[in-house]
């Protein structure tokens, strides 16, 4: 029983270490999916009227409204696509935590 306590100690060591790590991939993911919807967004409205048609930098409005819109889509976590590559990758990120760990006692 006391070597599990032990091994629940270490892995518990390694997730607090892997902490910025694991910030900063939540952050790169939920801004993967941002860009990802965007994308949708784009392709979707070009099928569509455009409303800046007529006026001067058009373009510019455009990207900005596409931009807004998949930022409001996203963060509602309604496609999962952030989440679901944060919770792959995540076990990635911990299991290279916790080898760095066991090879700090070697």
């Amino acid at each position: 029983m006391i070597p599990n306590i032990f091994a629940v100690a270490n892995q518990a060591t390694g997730v607090i270490k892997a902490e910025p790590e694991l910030a900063r991939l939540h952050k790169a993911t939920n801004e993967f999916e941002t860009a990802f919807v965007k994308q949708l967004v784009t392709e979707m409205r070009k099928a569509s009227k455009n409303e800046f048609d007529q006026v001067p930098g058009s373009g510019i409005y455009e990207d900005m409204t596409n931009q807004v819109l998949a930022e409001k889509l996203s963060s509602k976590g309604g496609f999962g696509i952030g989440d679901a590559m944060y919770k792959e990758l995540s076990k990635l990120v911990l299991s290279q935590a916790g080898q760095a760990q066991s090879e700090k006692k070697l």
